[in-house]
């Protein structure tokens, strides 16, 4: 959460719904695949540039911040119901149906449901999101007490006084990159895993942890000891591009797209 999304935390509440959970970390470290440093930031130098807090969140803790607030502001959530298929009526709204048979009548839908967009596909099915280089990433957690009971990798997550630091660290290479940062109030080590992949694919496909350790073999041994340490399993999601779409909206405009419905990237 960049300085500029947690001023809206802080304006609504949210970040104390969430609490510890919104991880604060001290430093951004970039360094070669072999773990030599090339970039550092500290992080307390942005915040007093931004006037913000850069917090670290796992989507999890987030929604449910979100949640949270929104029904103390009565707003009338409805969850676990997926979208199935949408209609047009003549009366100007538009029926929703799930894909448990309920069915809910709006005056207008925004819709932001994804890059797989039920919505989308309904008023434009030609479009289909498409990968538009073979990059794509693996996303995966370890337990912080695993980090730490390693010898190799106690360095990452401990400084030499052997108290707990919070950091985003980057292992760069020309063809691929790990990010990685604590979430879930740093008891979760959380990493994306950059590499590329011929043929490009389209969809979210879970792979051997074979595959993942052979990817990133000669990177940084403490890394590498990382990606030993997934349990499995694995799934890689490709970087897909939609649109350009035709319009955001229906040509009644009571329905409009946003977010990686209308344009992922």
């Amino acid at each position: 959460m960049t300085p500029n999304v947690a001023r809206l935390l802080i304006k609504y509440g949210i970040d104390k719904v969430i609490g510890d959970d919104l991880v604060q970390f001290s430093e951004l470290n970039l360094r070669r695949k072999d773990g030599s440093k090339v970039g550092h930031t500290g992080i307390k130098d942005v915040e007093e540039v931004t006037g913000f807090p850069w917090w670290l969140v796992h989507r999890h803790h987030l929604h449910n911040g979100l949640v949270v607030v929104a029904r103390k502001e009565k707003v009338n959530l409805i969850t676990d119901s997926r979208v199935a298929k949408l209609e047009s009526k003549q009366d100007g709204r538009v029926e929703v149906v799930t894909e448990k048979g309920t069915r809910h009548m709006f005056g207008l839908l925004i819709e932001s449901d994804g890059v797989q967009s039920i919505v989308r596909k309904t008023l434009f099915p030609d479009v289909k999101p498409r990968p538009p280089t073979t990059n794509s990433a693996y996303r995966a957690m370890v337990p912080y007490e695993e980090v730490r009971k390693d010898p190799l990798t106690r360095e990452l997550v401990e400084d030499d006084s052997g108290r707990l630091k919070k950091t985003m660290e980057v292992w760069m290479a020309p063809l691929g990159y790990i990010i990685s940062y604590p979430i879930s109030n740093a008891k979760d080590f959380n990493m994306v895993l950059s590499h590329f992949h011929d043929p490009p694919v389209d969809k979210v496909c879970e792979v051997s942890i074979d595959e993942v350790k052979e990817q990133y073999k000669e990177y940084d041994p403490r890394i590498k000891r990382m990606v030993e340490k997934i349990c499995p399993p694995i799934s890689r999601w490709p970087l897909l591009l939609t649109g350009p779409l035709p319009s955001w909206s229906n040509a009644e405009k009571n329905i409009v797209l946003i977010g990686d419905a209308a344009h992922s990237m």
